[in-house]
């Protein structure tokens, strides 16, 4: 008995390779319809860039395995290709259909939903009707990790104990729930409804005669065998198990104190393990870096932001207490301004007015040295005087120009006399004029004082 593995998913591969490589042998090796259809382009135009448009993440790994690298240039999901349409504006609802300029797919259209790609292949069975196939009792299709994982465990159990007449020959696995409902498809349309498109659509393309346009590139099973003939659609599966060893306690203990699970574990599966201590086992092994925890770095990234708000608190505090810092300053800069400009003109002042003062002074001392001129004049004068007076006693007879003498005398010292008396006047003047300077200088020094 042969038992064959009939699947797509790249999940499967991998699964396989790392954790149950028994089962290899009985793994098709047949390419998966991408890789199928590439390796036809290939052939038809060896030059063509080839994008695959796919529902499924996991196609982005398939392409780089070292025996298929190269076939696709690039894997872009269903959200990528929508993303792209709306940055480009481009609306497929308002665009005229146009049908295939291939090979059409007949029952391959119906591909995305469960057992699609079973349905297929079994179409082309002589004496097979596709409303029959799901009745073979030697057909299995299984979908979702809670199904897939635990079919292929079961299925190597029987294959130990050699109960492998109770094996199907022919297992369609997929790891997800279908690719309608695949991680990179839309979902705000419910799968059911998602797969009634289909499968309309497919009624619809399947050849109903010659008229049907559908029937130009159909492919038929002749067509199908000359292909084969002609190109490789097969590939390799390694042995690559991984040596899963169980840790210390006190390991798992720090795996998970380390993501704050220690005595919080969520069990949530965002990881791909169904436990946070199995999420820490496949760290130990090597299969998962320390810190590969969604709710972890949910948990960091929130208190990141936490610390970049109270970040941005503090600095627009530390902005607000600047400004009020540099308004404070700019108050001062226009006080001390203002004082050294009031202190620019008191200085100004100070320095007219002790010009003033140097001249008042020089004045007063000009007009004391004339006062003490005049003051030695009379002095004089009056010591001639006496000396008329006495000779007046003992020259009788010049008595007549004594007097004349005297007379003049008297008279130039009662000039000296109104002159000095004016001079004083003068200088009197000057001292209050004086005084009223100083009395000027002396306030402008107060203001000075008061402004330093």
């Amino acid at each position: 008995m042969i038992n064959c593995y009939n699947e797509s998913v790249p999940f499967s591969h991998k699964l396989l390779e790392k954790w149950k490589p028994e089962l290899i042998q009985y793994f098709s090796r047949a390419y998966s319809p991408m890789l199928s259809t590439a390796a036809v382009i290939r052939d038809e135009k060896p030059n063509a860039k080839i994008i695959f448009i796919s529902p499924c993440i996991a196609r982005k790994d398939e392409i780089i395995h070292e025996d298929v690298k190269g076939m696709v240039d690039l894997v872009l999901t269903f959200e990528e290709i929508k993303k792209l349409f709306e940055d480009k504006g481009i609306k497929p609802s308002l665009m005229d259909e146009e049908e295939l300029d291939g090979y059409q797919p007949y029952y391959a259209t119906s591909f995305p939903v469960t057992g699609g790609l079973t349905r297929t292949a079994m179409s082309y069975l002589k004496g097979k009707e596709i409303d029959d196939i799901l009745l073979e009792e030697d057909l299995v299709i299984t979908e979702g990790r809670d199904r897939a994982i635990p079919f292929l465990e079961e299925y190597a159990e029987k294959l130990n104990k050699g109960e492998t007449d109770v094996l199907p020959k022919l297992v369609g696995i997929l790891y997800c729930e279908g690719c309608i409902d695949g991680p990179a498809m839309r979902k705000d349309i419910p799968v059911f409804e998602k797969r009634r498109v289909i499968v309309k659509y497919t009624k619809n393309s399947l050849p109903k005669g010659k008229k049907n346009k559908m029937m130009k590139n159909a492919v038929s099973m002749k067509d199908i065998k000359k292909i084969y003939e002609r190109l490789n659609f097969f590939r390799e599966f390694r042995n690559r198990k991984v040596d899963y060893r169980t840790p210390p306690e006190e390991y798992i203990e720090e795996i998970l104190r380390k993501t704050n699970r220690l005595g919080d574990e969520r069990n949530c599966e965002a990881c791909g393990y169904p436990t946070c201590r199995e999420r820490a086992i496949a760290v130990y092994n090597g299969l998962l870096p320390e810190d590969m925890c969604i709710i972890y770095m949910m948990e960091s990234v929130e208190k990141l932001l936490g610390e970049v708000r109270k970040a941005q608190e503090e600095s627009t505090n530390m902005i607000r207490k600047a400004k009020e810092l540099l308004e404070n300053i700019a108050d001062i800069v226009r006080e001390v301004t203002d004082q050294a400009v009031h202190l620019s003109e008191s200085s100004d002042r100070i320095a007219q007015e002790s010009e003033k003062g140097k001249k008042v002074v020089g004045d007063l001392l000009e007009k004391r040295e004339h006062v003490e001129d005049r003051s030695k004049a009379i002095t004089g004068n009056v010591e001639l005087l006496k000396d008329k007076s006495e000779k007046t006693d003992t020259d009788l007879s010049e008595e007549g120009n004594v007097v004349r003498g005297t007379i003049d005398l008297f008279e130039n010292i009662m000039d000296n006399i109104s002159t000095i008396y004016e001079e004083i006047q003068n200088l009197l003047g000057s001292a209050e004029e004086m005084r009223s300077n100083v009395e000027q200088i002396r306030d402008s020094i107060d203001v000075l004082l008061k402004a330093s």
